[in-house]
């Protein structure tokens, strides 16, 4: 029996690694005779260079950069020849931020532009750059400030990149951009396809999370309203026909209108770089598992692409996740989803006890699966 393991990290209670080692040892244990093939599965966000360093070569670097409140702090990108791979969420994540509360208000991406611009300090012609876990809202300002572009007002006085200074943003001078991002080849890894801007774009839905507050998101979403006309202006392009401008606080629409960026799921990437294809041939069962199954998990994300390499490969999917939400497995092409919060237990237990009741959990399938 050949069983992946290819797990996304269960945020606040247990990472990837954890995962696959306490699913290996209960493996081992219960089925001495199979083959174990642990995958690092991520989507872009938080955790990709890790996942990808299980898989490719990579060197780390670190440096210090600004985080979003502007305080310096460290980060790391990392290289694999003239590959270069970049976190956002390093220099720029909610996790940046004091006692991680977010601040998307006056946060900003200037962080991300530095460890671009020290990737192309190291000779990088490529660079992929994974969007998930930002904690701005700044439409990629502060990042591209960081690259040599010029936010003027009215007055043509230079303004600092936040979602609070859009809508002060008159003109954008690139006579300074960085000209080596003309030879390079950008790809922005996202997870998800929001635009820009209206009721499904980066300020309204993700602007919560980010700690905008009410009166905030109206503040925000016209600023943000009005940074699309003058980045309009600037590049003559139709901003809605952007895929995944909204990615990052807008972060998606700055990187295809200022680097050309190639936009593509984190996901799929991360499993083609990983050469996940070639791991499925011959398997019997493919162990996934995240914190939270509801129906944004089928959305592009990590998960809904492993159902589908285990479908087209006749690979059964089992999820274990800590909740689930009006989810079955049938609708979703899922072999079983197994809950490791059950009913009469709260948050806090299932996340304090994530190990053991992971463990519980797959010993228990891998006797139902010796039982057939």
């Amino acid at each position: 029996m050949k069983i992946i393991l290819a797990p996304d990290s269960f945020k606040g209670s247990l990472t990837s690694d954890e995962f696959i080692k306490i699913a290996s040892d209960v493996i081992k244990e219960k089925l001495p005779a199979a083959e174990i093939v642990p995958f690092w599965m991520a989507d872009g966000g938080e955790g990709s260079l890790q996942a990808l360093s299980h898989e490719l070569p990579l060197k780390f670097y670190s440096l210090k950069v600004k985080n979003p409140l502007g305080r310096r702090s460290n980060a790391s990108f990392a290289m694999d020849k003239e590959n270069a791979y970049v976190e956002m969420a390093s220099a720029s994540g909610l996790l940046k931020m004091r006692k991680n509360k977010p601040q998307g208000f006056i946060s900003t991406s200037y962080g991300t532009g530095e460890l671009i611009k020290a990737a192309l300090d190291r000779g990088a012609k490529t660079i992929y750059l994974c969007l998930g876990g930002s904690g701005t809202v700044d439409g990629g300002s502060g990042a591209m400030k960081a690259l040599g572009a010029y936010f003027k007002d009215s007055a043509g006085h230079q303004v600092l990149g936040s979602a609070k200074n859009l809508s002060r943003i008159a003109t954008i001078d690139l006579n300074n951009f960085d000209s080596r991002i003309k030879d390079v080849h950008f790809i922005s890894l996202a997870d998800v396809i929001n635009p820009l801007c209206g009721d499904n774009g980066a300020v309204k839905v993700f602007g919560p999370q980010k700690g905008l507050s009410p009166e905030q998101l109206e503040i925000v979403e016209k600023g943000m309203e009005h940074y699309a006309e003058v980045l309009k202006k600037t590049f003559h392009v139709d901003l809605q026909s952007l895929v995944s401008g909204g990615a990052a606080g807008g972060m998606g629409t700055a990187l295809s209108l200022f680097c050309s960026a190639e936009v593509t799921s984190g996901a799929d990437m991360i499993l083609k770089l990983g050469h996940f294809e070639e791991k499925c041939q011959n398997a019997d069962y493919i162990f996934t598992g995240e914190g939270k199954l509801d129906a944004s998990s089928f959305q592009g994300k990590a998960i809904s692409r492993l159902v589908e390499f285990g479908q087209k490969h006749h690979v059964r999917t089992v999820a274990f996740v800590g909740t689930v939400e009006n989810i079955t497995p049938e609708e979703n092409g899922l072999y079983r989803i197994i809950a490791l919060k059950r009913p009469e237990m709260t948050t806090d237990y299932s996340i304090k006890h994530a190990k053991t009741l992971l463990e519980k959990a797959i010993e228990k399938f891998i006797l139902e699966v010796k039982k057939d």
